[in-house]
């Protein structure tokens, strides 16, 4: 009913631990760990995950040590990275227990992202004992004052029973509403599609397009052929020739099928 691609490919790359962890800007010139696992991620730029990985492995031994250092000294950020750098074994051996406790010192300083990597390894039962409530609880807290893209995962989560999590869909459509309104194109995408098909809520043409539009202007090509699709059949707009070409002609432009074959009906 719905397209979930974006959703199970984010749970999944949160699900690998280890993977995560090299998903990070380099530290700069500075000398400052940086540890921010989400600020790549564009709106729009779910799909683009998977290409921003390699960052880490690029930093110089001496960087390390001296976030090392800084981390036994108590810098939240610095024991992210160091947590990080254990998971992903970069500069040390591999070791997913030493990932998890450095993590946790971050966590329990406040740290938005650490509370989200360590509910996630709650959830999953990864490097810890699985506890679904304390997994809950740490992404919640992160997700309240963390990336939109957090509180996405933790919509999907409750919507779809993920990690056995008691289905909630009224929960997950509150956290997709929250990625959504942070501007978040993946989330307003998915609550245009639970609006034009009453999925979870009521249905609401109007509604879904007020989202679909929101997130085909960022360029979400799903979208933009739901955009068009609407002007095509005048449902929630007024049937709109022209408009529902030019959406399905950007969404085209980014190989989607399915905008493709439309256009190529509607110019005939």
């Amino acid at each position: 009913m719905m397209k979930l691609k974006n959703v199970k490919t984010l749970l999944a790359m949160l699900l690998a631990f280890p993977l995560l962890a090299c998903v990070s800007n380099p530290p700069s010139t500075s000398k400052v760990c940086h540890t921010d696992i989400f600020g790549q991620l564009k709106p729009g730029g779910l799909g683009k995950m998977d290409t921003q990985i390699d960052t880490f492995e690029q930093d110089t031994d001496e960087t390390r040590k001296q976030c090392q250092q800084m981390a036994k000294e108590g810098n939240a950020n610095a024991q992210l990275y160091v947590g990080k750098m254990y998971a992903q074994g970069v500069g040390v051996e591999k070791d997913e227990e030493e990932a998890i406790q450095w993590t946790k010192k971050a966590a329990e300083q406040g740290l938005a992202e650490a509370q989200i990597i360590l509910g996630m390894a709650y959830l999953a039962g990864k490097g810890v004992e699985r506890d679904e409530a304390e997994g809950l609880r740490l992404l919640k807290m992160g997700a309240e004052r963390g990336p939109a893209v957090a509180q996405f995962v933790l919509g999907a989560i409750y919507f779809f029973g993920t990690f056995d999590v008691e289905q909630n869909q009224t929960e997950g459509l509150k956290w997709f509403r929250k990625a959504a309104e942070q501007g978040l194109a993946e989330a307003q995408n998915t609550l245009g599609m639970m609006y034009s098909v009453g999925f979870g809520t009521s249905q609401d043409k109007a509604e879904a397009m007020k989202w679909f539009r929101k997130a085909a202007k960022q360029g979400n090509a799903d979208a933009q052929y739901e955009l068009g699709k609407m002007y095509a059949d005048g449902e929630g707009v007024a049937q709109n020739k022209a408009e529902a070409m030019k959406w399905y002609k950007k969404a085209a432009e980014q190989e989607h099928a399915k905008a493709q074959f439309a256009l190529e009906m509607m110019e005939e």
